[in-house]
């Protein structure tokens, strides 16, 4: 399938096979990438509005209490 994994290729299944929602979510493999990638899930969201957006962690983030609250304000989730 072309497109697989992508917002576009999703919205295809979504809009073509019935497919109710996604859970997104992306891997912070370094302590800087947290932010960003919270960032992008939440654009994501807001963009596919039948996308859960499943926030990311690294656990030697320094401010790993603030992040999480701010997963939290951002609608993100797990």
């Amino acid at each position: 399938m072309t497109g697989a994994g992508t917002g576009k290729g999703l919205e295809l299944l979504h809009k073509e096979k019935g497919v109710a929602g996604f859970l997104v979510s992306s891997t912070a493999t370094t302590p800087k990438q947290v932010t960003a990638i919270n960032d992008f899930i939440k654009r994501e969201c807001d963009e596919h509005p039948y996308f859960v957006g499943f926030g990311s962690m690294h656990p030697a983030f320094e401010n790993a209490e603030e992040e999480i609250e701010r997963m939290y304000q951002l609608g993100l989730r797990g």
